[in-house]
């Protein structure tokens, strides 16, 4: 999904060096996440890492709503693979 992402959006090295650099800090939303109250959880909803890392503290904590996080995660990262492929075939043709 990033190789894809970075194909979509990136019209030359340098912007593809800066996005990749950006793509660090959606890593990081889940430690964000983690160390947050869940008020601040709304943040760092939109990255889509966000969801699996709150299915495994969910599933580490005997919580039944792991299992919720991680269809809404596999929804969203659907959605946005298939919106960034659009996006990459739109741009190569």
């Amino acid at each position: 999904m990033i190789a894809v992402f970075l194909g979509a959006y990136a019209s030359n090295k340098v912007e593809g060096i800066a996005l990749s650099k950006l793509v660090g800090f959606i890593l990081l939303a889940p430690i964000f996440g983690y160390l947050v109250s869940f008020k601040w959880h709304i943040l760092v909803m939109i990255f889509p890492t966000y969801w699996f890392s709150r299915s495994f503290i969910s599933l580490y904590n005997d919580n039944i709503n792991y299992f919720i996080f991680t269809i809404v995660g596999l929804s969203y990262i659907i959605v946005l693979i298939k919106y960034v492929w659009t996006k990459y075939i739109y741009k190569i043709e």
